[in-house]
């Protein structure tokens, strides 16, 4: 016996055991087993860092143990061995491979892999035209060899699909049939053996067509072309197992993918797919995994299983997820364990149900309730409502909602809600009556009876009443309970009184008596009943009253009628309307006058215009050209002397105003301190009377004044005309900082910023727009665009407090009051946007600090000394002397 058929005849062995002890069970009803094709992937990552598979074909096999197609192929025998050969008919495919039985086997692929005669891998028709794989022209061992671009089944499947499918969920058809037959469905054995072949991890060692004993291979190149392999697997189920399965409608088939990477082959993915339905938006590949997990579970109807390595991505769950079974399964796949255990855990999940007592065929096998019954007893009695009498026992009767023991258990309709009052399902519900109860349980009260709604007695005229349904006391239906009226005669109403279904019919009381008075333009007559009421119908009757000099309404008084225009503003006769509203004329009031009409009355026209402080004429000017007796001239409306040539223009007690004389008031009075006297009056007032000043100025002594004047409490700053708490008061800061606002930032020290830069506000170094910008005196430069504009604050004057913004030209509260610059080499400046920060003064320069010296900072220039020099180090001493004293706000 050679090396390999030894092994061989191990490998069966080995298996014959296995399926032993799995078979060593009781037998129980036997099910439909469900078809399980399991998808093997075959790409060189299975290797795991490896240069061998474990397999007895490669040296230092031990080594090879620890890859994931060694695990995975132990994890699948012992998977089959465990679930045994009645549950389910088990296929294997791989990735698309060519073999070649002359080829002598080397570690790892053995006899499987390129095209013998190309030498390229299986698929190719040329070298691959892509940089990498998964470009549009780099298939190469993504497809079958007889495959191109097709989408639907033909030839070239037939042709080719025995590359990747190695082992049917049938018998292997017999040649020359490529498609499985009725009688090849359901092998005893479920086709466990011809699996144990291809994962036994042997394989012939001669060069000698057939290969008699297969291995499942891999290559470190190798692809991994998952959507691909769902295709092919689509069309085998599609086109070889399910058209010619006799028992197809109710067998369930399943893929089991096993990969430990991600789709290498087809990777054009769009945006979204919907697993209902595998519609898209975005653009697919038409093999893209998804896409083809989709058409499987949704045309096909065949679920995918993905069980993954758990290094790998989040897609294989998209996968599982198109496939119809959630997210993918994730395992360490060189765990043997686990991945058996998976795998024995999907195909349970797969395996029908054992049958139970209900009148179904649970387990798919084409018998109802096999193996199982019920101790329903067949009737003797001749009057059985059943009729059951010499009839067999109801054999796993379902029960059902009909009030009947169905499946003769002494319960009724169990397994089903009771009716609405809580008896059995199918019992039925009392009738409902009109009793004030709930007869058929369902919440309501004396529903269809229409209890409480509006009703009449069926009288007529006066004599209808209205009333409400209720019950009768035998329940049987509702009555009326209005009330019976008796009829009354006859009255001019509008009313049927006598109930006879006619108003205000037969002789009434009042009509054809006198009536009128003759007054005005009316005249006597008779009463008639007109529309329900008594109507006097004479020759002149009463009218609505107008403005007319006569008595229409017949009351006794003429031109007592509401006239809706009488009291509207009108126009004289005569009167220009565009002198309305000047001077003192007015317009007038509409009137009645009797035969007349109605006519204007009350306005007033121009006159000459007189010295009384209006205008007369109306011409829009008091007093123009009024007339005052003679030396005397017209003054806000009084005739005053006019004053005289000489030393004496006016009498004594005056004094010529503007060519008048006008009374010296004030000429002897004396008042005191914050008072000034009247001259209308002549009386002291206080400075302030009738000024009026705006918070939060108040006036003092006449004027109008505000902190700025005033000053303001220790420990207060003034700020926008009003005394604040100053928020730097009690401030202490950094040597290189100042306060600003209460705050401590950083200074603008010399030289911080680099060119095309500016220090601002806390000591931020930004973008100056302006740095290298030269403007007009007149001018400012924009910090906003770098643009020199018309500086409007070069002609303005702002109050005190505030400083002009030159990019708004107007005057705002100054900033600086809120900030305290330390010592003297320091000033506060507001920039063209109205901030204000502190910025050196340019009379000082900084000293650095050199190692073991103590002190820096800056110092300023005395005279004409520099810094360094005899006066400079003089006022350094001062400004040490400074830094002792409490920081002072500069500019206020």
């Amino acid at each position: 016996m050679s090396s390999s058929a030894g092994r061989r005849h191990l490998a069966l062995s080995l298996f014959a055991t296995a399926v032993a002890v799995a078979m060593a069970a009781p037998a129980a009803a036997q099910s439909l087993r469900p078809n399980i094709l399991v998808v093997f992937d075959t790409s060189g990552s299975m290797l795991y860092n490896d240069s061998n598979d474990g397999s007895a074909l490669c040296s230092n096999n031990a080594n090879g143990k620890t890859s994931r197609i060694y695990s995975l192929k132990k994890a699948l025998r012992d998977a089959l061995a465990q679930v045994g050969t009645d549950e389910a008919n088990f296929g294997l495919m791989r990735y698309p491979e060519l073999e070649d039985p002359t080829k002598t086997p080397v570690c790892p692929e053995g006899h499987y892999g390129n095209d013998p005669t190309t030498g390229l891998p299986v698929g190719c028709t040329g070298a691959c035209r892509g940089p990498t794989r998964g470009d549009p022209g780099c298939e190469c061992g993504c497809r079958l060899p007889t495959h191109t671009t097709e989408t639907t089944y033909d030839t070239w499947y037939d042709n080719g699909y025995r590359s990747a499918l190695v082992v049917d969920v049938t018998k292997r058809p017999t040649l020359p049939a490529i498609k499985p037959a009725a009688s090849d469905f359901d092998p005893s054995d479920g086709n466990i053996a011809n699996i144990y072949r291809w994962i036994d991890g042997t394989e012939d060692t001669d060069t000698v067509a057939p290969i008699s004993d297969p291995e499942l291979r891999t290559h470190a190149s190798w692809y991994t072309p998952i959507g691909r392999s769902l295709f092919y697997a689509r069309m085998y189920f599609d086109n070889f197992v399910k058209p010619n399965d006799p028992k197809g409608r109710c067998r369930t088939n399943i893929v089991i993918f096993v990969t430990d990477g991600d789709e290498t082959c087809d990777t054009q993915r769009g945006t979204t797919i919907n697993t209902a339905d595998c519609t898209t938006t975005g653009t697919w590949g038409a093999f893209h995994p998804e896409v083809q997990a989709c058409a499987l579970n949704v045309t096909s109807k065949v679920k995918t299983y993905v069980l993954t390595d758990v290094s790998t991505s989040a897609a294989n769950d998209d996968i599982a997820k198109a496939g119809g079974t959630g997210s993918a399964i994730r395992v360490t796949l060189t765990d043997t364990a686990a991945v058996r255990a998976a795998l024995v855990g999907i195909i349970a999940a797969t395996v029908p149900p054992a049958e139970q007592c209900n009148g179904k065929d649970d387990n798919c096998n084409g018998l109802i309730d096999e193996g199982v019954s019920n101790m329903c007893p067949v009737s003797n009695d001749p009057n059985d409502a059943d009729n059951l009498k010499g009839a067999a026992a109801a054999h796993c009767a379902v029960e059902t909602c009909n009030c009947k023991d169905d499946d003769c258990d002494g319960q009724i309709d169990e397994g089903f809600p009771p009716n609405a009052c809580g008896q059995p399902c199918g019992c039925a519900v009392p009738t409902e009556k009109c009793n004030g109860l709930d007869d058929n349980c369902d919440g309501n009260i004396d529903e269809g009876f229409n209890v409480g709604a509006s009703c009449t007695n069926n009288g007529v005229g006066a004599c209808k009443r209205g009333g409400i349904l209720a019950c009768k006391p035998d329940g049987s239906g509702t009555f009326c309970d209005a009330p019976v009226v008796t009829p009354s005669p006859e009255v001019c109403n509008n009313i049927d009184d006598n109930c006879d279904g006619l108003v205000d019919n037969g002789t009434l009381p009042g009509v054809g008596e006198s009536c009128g008075n003759a007054i005005g333009t009316c005249m006597k007559g008779t009463y008639a009943c007109v529309n329900g009421q008594l109507k006097c119908n004479t020759t002149g009757m009463a009218t609505t009253e107008t403005c007319n000099g006569l008595d229409d309404d017949c009351d006794g008084i003429v031109d007592n009628g509401n006239f809706p225009t009488v009291g509207q503003d009108c126009v004289c006769p005569g009167l220009d309307p565009a002198k309305i509203g000047v001077g003192v004329c007015k317009g007038g009031k509409l009137v009645c006058r009797g035969a007349a009409g109605i006519v204007c009355e009350g306005c007033i026209g121009p006159s000459a215009e007189i010295c009384d402080g209006k205008d007369n004429d109306c011409d829009g000017m008091a007093d123009q050209q009024a007339m005052c007796p003679s030396g005397f001239g017209c003054r806000e409306g009084q005739c005053v002397i006019v004053c005289k040539a000489g030393e004496f223009p006016c009498p004594t007690g005056y004094k010529c105003v503007s060519d008048v004389c006008v009374p010296q008031r004030c000429a002897q009075v004396t008042c005191g301190a914050g008072q000034h006297c009247d001259e209308a009056t002549g009386q002291c007032v206080d400075l302030c009377a009738g000024v009026m000043c705006n918070a939060p100025s108040i006036c003092l002594n006449g004027s109008c004044v505000d902190c700025e004047t005033l000053g303001c409490d220790k420990g207060q700053v003034c700020y926008q005309g009003a005394c604040k708490a100053d928020p730097c008061a009690d401030k202490t800061c950094g040597s290189t900082q100042y306060c600003a606002d209460g705050k401590c930032v950083d200074l603008c020290v010399p030289g911080k910023c680099g060119d095309g830069q500016t220090c601002v506000a806390g000591g931020q170094c930004v973008t100056d727009k302006c740095a290298k910008v030269a403007c007009n005196p007149d001018q400012y430069c924009d910090p906003a665009d770098g643009a020199c504009k018309s500086d409007i604050c070069q002609a303005m004057q702002c109050g005190a407090g505030q400083s002009c913004v030159s990019q708004t030209g107007t005057c705002e509260a100054d900033p600086c009051r809120l900030m305290q610059c330390p010592g003297d080499c320091w000033k506060c400046q507001t920039t063209a946007d109205g901030k204000g920060s502190c910025v050196s003064n340019g009379l000082c320069v900084q000293i650095k600090t050199k190692v073991a010296q103590k002190g820096g900072g800056c110092t300023c220039a005395v005279g004409d000394g520099a810094p360094g020099a005899p006066g400079s180090l003089l006022a350094l001493s001062a400004l040490v002397g400074l830094a002792t004293r409490r920081r002072r706000r500069a500019a206020l």
